[in-house]
């Protein structure tokens, strides 16, 4: 048990280095600006055992005993939050951890789905998103030092993108990031096989949940 411990903490500690790895190669041919990248991912919360029904008869001492009913010890760490307010959006109230989720219209929007996640302890990277504002992201709620910005990502793109799956717990896409259909494809596999979160900002085959933000406006 402690061997398999020691092993999935060392893939964490290698997949934060390979994103830190891109992240320097970006900053170095694109000014990216990483306001921080995660040294050592925290690893996710398990649910224990709980007692449920289905009685096993009175023990020697005359008190009723239950059978413990086993919990899927990977059930909530499936899932990454969202403010309360947006979780009505998705079909599981959360962020399910490998799929792909795009965000069109609305930068405040798909920010804002990622607050919870970083007060949480989770790691962020924003791909292709030059107009995203610190001071924006900030008063929405982002802790800033969970957050890593990749404005330009130039033609290393789909891999600056899937380095990040590697590393952090959700990664955002902008309209301009230049990729294939085969590269979407690519990384929507890749955001699955490393259970990260990938949030394209426009239309993306395969996508596993659509959100677009649309203005309306009457007269009377």
């Amino acid at each position: 048990m402690a061997a398999g411990a020691a092993g999935a903490s060392t893939v964490v500690v290698d997949r934060a280095a390979v994103a830190r790895s891109v992240l320097r190669r970006a900053e170095e041919r694109t000014g990216a600006r990483a306001l921080s990248v995660p040294a050592v991912l925290a690893a996710p919360s398990v649910t224990g055992v709980l007692p449920g029904p289905g009685g096993l008869g009175p023990g020697a001492d005359g008190v009723e005993r239950s059978a413990p009913e086993v919990v899927d010890p990977e059930a909530s760490a499936r899932l990454l939050p969202v403010p309360a307010g947006l979780g009505a959006l998705l079909p599981e109230g959360a962020l399910r951890r490998g799929s792909t989720v795009v965000v069109a219209g609305s930068t405040s929007l798909v920010l804002g789905l990622l607050v919870e996640i970083s007060r949480s302890g989770g790691w962020i990277a924003l791909v292709g998103l030059p107009d995203a504002g610190v001071l924006a992201a900030h008063q929405l709620g982002l802790t800033l030092d969970r957050v890593a910005l990749v404005p330009a990502p130039g033609p290393e793109a789909a891999t600056a993108v899937a380095a990040l799956l590697d590393g952090v717990d959700a990664v955002v896409v902008g309209p301009a990031v230049a990729l294939t259909d085969a590269d979407r494809r690519r990384l929507s596999a890749r955001a699955r096989e490393r259970s990260a979160v990938l949030l394209p900002t426009a239309a993306w085959p395969g996508a596993h949940v659509v959100l677009t933000a649309a203005q309306s406006r009457w007269e009377g």
